[in-house]
């Protein structure tokens, strides 16, 4: 803020009445005038499910495109927890967030919750996705049964200060099996994001004996 300049509080997400919460925004690190913000889209009008829509700016935020829907894994998925980041070249920009399901059938109930990456080369204009960073373990109940799994919540994603390649995504994963303790998961691609480069989950931190005990792991 400059002295004698005035800040502008400038709309990005103005629906009349969809709920645009929980925003993120990156700027592009070479072109800094470019950003790329996000945010959560739900509520009537019909169809209510929770989408994370994307604006971009090439004036340095002084104006907006209109939202564009990130991909889901089905039609019937939500979405939450929007976060972007740039690669430090700027020739990429990254958006991760969760895909939630909730599927019912006779006498049957599954929850699913995964971690998705998509990305945009042309600063947000077009999205290419989505790719299954964290892949959450289903857990389903039954009238007979139950499977118990564990579910990815909370993603985080960041980028190397130096190459181009390399995306680093954690998420707190919860277990919904006995004792339902929770972890920090961390993955990585050194491939850009490409489906098939994600390694298998890192637990950096865990609780023990339920999620708050000894102490809450989240986040």
């Amino acid at each position: 803020h400059r002295r004698g300049r005035r800040l502008e509080d400038v709309g990005i997400g103005v629906h009349p009445t969809k709920h645009e919460n929980e925003p993120t925004v990156a700027a592009n690190p070479k072109h800094k005038r470019r950003l790329v913000a996000g945010s959560h889209f739900f509520g009537p009008p019909a169809p209510e499910l929770n989408r994370c829509m994307a604006y971009r700016s090439s004036d340095g935020g002084r104006t907006w495109s209109a939202p564009v829907a990130m991909p889901q894994l089905g039609p019937a998925s939500d979405c939450s927890d929007p976060v972007l980041a740039y690669a430090p070249d700027g020739s990429r920009v990254y958006y991760a967030y969760m895909d939630i399901k909730f599927e019912a059938g006779p006498n049957t109930f599954t929850v699913d919750l995964d971690i998705l990456v998509s990305f945009s080369d042309d600063d947000g204009r077009t999205w290419k996705g989505p790719v299954v960073a964290l892949d959450g373990s289903s857990t389903t109940f039954t009238s007979g049964s139950t499977v118990l799994g564990f579910q990815y919540d909370k993603p985080w994603i960041g980028t190397s200060l130096d190459d181009k390649n390399w995306v680093y995504v954690t998420a707190t994963r919860f277990d919904d099996f006995s004792p339902g303790n929770c972890h920090i998961a961390f993955t990585r691609s050194a491939a850009k994001g490409r489906a098939g480069s994600w390694r298998p989950p890192t637990i950096v931190e865990k609780s023990a004996g339920g999620c708050g005990d000894p102490l809450v792991v989240q986040g």
